[in-house]
């Protein structure tokens, strides 16, 4: 089965907004994080321990790094889950 495939790309409407408005300051808080942290061991360590996507029936799983990064922007940021 595997895990879906994301583009990492900008959109046009990402260069647009980019060009219109610069660089937030989170923008470039986040930007500074992911160049210092190093993500492959973490990526390593969380494919071998996640279950999810090993299947090969069902949908694909998001890739377990991506929901890590997702729960440390909730915790960061305050963003509640009203799920």
């Amino acid at each position: 089965m595997g895990f879906k495939k994301y583009d990492r790309g900008m959109s046009f409407m990402d260069i647009e907004l980019r060009r219109i408005l610069g660089k937030s300051r989170t923008q470039r808080l986040l930007a500074d994080m992911d160049s210092h942290i190093n993500w492959k061991p973490i990526d390593r360590i969380l494919v071998e321990a996640y279950p999810v996507g090993k299947s090969e029936y069902g949908n694909r799983a998001y890739p377990p790094l991506m929901l890590l990064k997702a729960v440390l922007l909730q915790k960061w940021f305050g963003i509640t889950s009203e799920a």
